[in-house]
């Protein structure tokens, strides 16, 4: 199967932005959490912009892949994991990507959307960055993935330009 090809922005926020953290029962991810993350990263992108036909054996992959370093060392402690009745919710997971903090998957289950936890992990994870002298946290979305943009908006994060594969981040700060 054939997919479009999608066009990919850069975004980033200053880390030390003041926010109110609301939800406290989030935990750092593990390696051990993959199996549920991928579960939870194949609901999250059915339906979505971001879904490329992937089947769990190869969202699992993707997860393992990143925890290892697919995307640069990941930071344990700004990459976390709300887990509710058994079952992953949401997750952030925060790489060191070319020398830069990375949002490498932010991911909630579409029956928790709209209940702010994207936002407070992103917050938690932008807290941790800044407690170990991160100035800066950056992504990468979608051009049409609007809901995401929203979001990363609102909690302060600035247009950058497109991302090019491969390619570092505009320095900004």
């Amino acid at each position: 199967m054939e997919y479009m090809k999608r066009l990919r922005n850069w975004m980033a926020v200053k880390t030390n932005t003041e926010h109110e953290i609301l939800i406290t029962d989030s935990r750092d991810i593990r390696f051990q959490d993959v199996e549920i993350l991928a579960y939870l990263m194949d609901v999250s992108y059915q339906g979505t912009i971001d879904h490329e036909g992937e089947s769990i054996d190869q969202c699992v992959q993707e997860m393992q892949d990143t925890i290892s370093g697919k995307y640069g060392s990941f930071v344990t402690q700004a990459s976390k994991l709300i887990v509710r009745d058994g079952k992953a919710v949401a997750a952030c997971l925060i790489t060191m990507w070319k020398d830069k903090p990375l949002i490498a998957f932010s991911m909630t289950d579409p029956s928790y959307q709209r209940q702010g936890l994207s936002r407070n992990l992103i917050l938690e994870a932008m807290k941790a960055l800044s407690q170990s002298g991160e100035k800066v946290l950056y992504l990468v979305v979608t051009e049409s993935n609007t809901p995401a943009q929203s979001l990363y908006r609102k909690i302060g994060f600035k247009d950058l330009g497109e991302a090019l594969p491969g390619q570092p981040p505009p320095l900004i700060y």
